[in-house]
């Protein structure tokens, strides 16, 4: 019996995703990043000789400590247990800002493929991206899209059944260390990213409940006192 691998296109807004969603499953949608929109997740399937997928298209986010509803249901969705694979969308002519989400996506410990957009822009700009070699560091597959005209799209199918947790990992100093571990051993046994939640309790997200709406209430409140003094 098959299986249904279960994906979502994460980026920042503007990155190509919309266009990357279409291009894996031929349905088109369009999601904006403006006041008043409405906040959507589209959701669409296909199928390579490797197996079947089902995508998630998501609107754009640029952290995991979230600023908007918009990225609030993309962190819910991540959290949510149902995404078996990010497939990280890199606007090449922005880098340094997306190796940043990337960097807070690696402690979710999630396979991953990245995928690095818009090639042709970065490179009438005068810069070249080693996608090999960033491949290499960061232990999961790089594929180069100009996804405007669909280049890319066959390597990053079959790129997918190879999708890994990234080997590269994501250090703090030893005082910010010491303050997730303490934290992260306080998280009931069993829960889903607790390194991350751990570091987002102390950075007093506000939107962590629906991600701590199994956890009893008089823990959430000594984490969150504990979270305060050492936070100090």
């Amino acid at each position: 019996m098959s299986t249904t691998t279960r994906g979502a296109i994460i980026g920042h807004p503007n990155s190509g995703k919309s266009q990357i969603f279409s291009n894996l499953t031929g349905k088109y949608t369009l999601i904006a990043n403006y006041p008043f929109s409405t906040i959507n997740i589209r959701k669409a399937s296909f199928s390579t000789p490797q197996g079947d997928y089902e995508i998630y298209d998501t609107p754009g986010i640029y952290s995991l400590f979230i600023q908007s509803e918009e990225g609030l249901a993309v962190r819910d969705l991540l959290f949510s247990g149902k995404v078996d694979i990010i497939l990280l969308c890199i606007d090449a002519n922005q880098l340094k800002q997306s190796l940043l989400l990337l960097a807070e996506l690696i402690d979710m410990a999630i396979p991953m493929v990245a995928v690095v957009n818009a090639i042709d822009e970065s490179t009438r700009k005068g810069f070249w991206i080693d996608t090999e070699r960033l491949s290499k560091i960061l232990g999961i597959p790089v594929v180069e899209s100009i996804a405007i005209k669909g280049a890319g799209t066959n390597r990053l199918k079959n790129a997918l059944q190879g999708a890994k947790v990234p080997k590269a990992t994501v250090k703090f100093g030893d005082m910010v260390e010491s303050a997730i571990s303490t934290i992260e051993a306080m998280l009931p046994e069993g829960m889903r990213h607790k390194r991350k939640v751990a570091f987002l309790m102390l950075l007093k997200d506000r939107y962590l409940k629906s991600i701590l709406k199994d956890v009893d209430t008089s823990v959430v409140e000594q984490i969150a006192l504990k979270a305060d003094d050492l936070t100090k």
